[in-house]
């Protein structure tokens, strides 16, 4: 922490603690995850023959998102902390 922050909270007795490590280790199994989601999320949208409104783009990526959440591969814990499913 910056020297200032320290002597501010000295100053208010309360203690400081990081929230996240420096470099987390987690970050790029997260954005991998991401990039496979996006990639199978939109790899669909493309094969639509038709154009879509905003709000129909929504509804159908809703439809495919929840596709993607009942795949059976990897385990079912993985599966839940990938998609927020708890």
């Amino acid at each position: 922490f910056p020297e200032m922050l320290e002597q501010w909270a000295g100053h208010n007795h309360i203690a400081l603690l990081a929230a996240r490590p420096y470099k987390p280790r987690d970050k790029p199994s997260v954005e991998n995850g991401v990039i496979i989601a996006y990639r199978r999320i939109y790899a669909q949208l493309r094969t639509l023959s038709v154009e879509l409104s905003v709000a129909s783009l929504r509804i159908v990526k809703c439809f495919i998102l929840r596709r993607l959440k009942n795949l059976t591969s990897g385990s079912e814990k993985n599966k839940k902390f990938l998609f927020g499913l708890w």
